[in-house]
């Protein structure tokens, strides 16, 4: 059985909310700096390089012919 990043990622945010009794304001003023989850908690990967859009897809956006989330698809 394989583990999806994303099921991860809720995984480490659940233990965050263990952590603070539910408490999700908790989780956000956080001063546990030096647990390994803390770069996680709000449930992204703060490690994750964002995607590089092509020529085209740059020239599509900025003609109008496309809206953000078409080019990345």
């Amino acid at each position: 059985m394989s583990t999806t990043k994303a099921e991860l990622l809720k995984t480490l945010r659940r233990k965050c909310m263990d952590c603070t009794y539910d408490q999700a304001k908790e989780i956000e003023l956080c001063p546990a700096r030096n647990c390994p989850l803390w770069p996680y908690r709000f449930g992204k990967d703060p490690y994750k390089t964002p995607r590089q859009l092509t020529e085209a897809q740059k020239e599509a956006l900025a003609a109008g012919r496309a809206r953000p989330l078409d080019v990345f698809k």
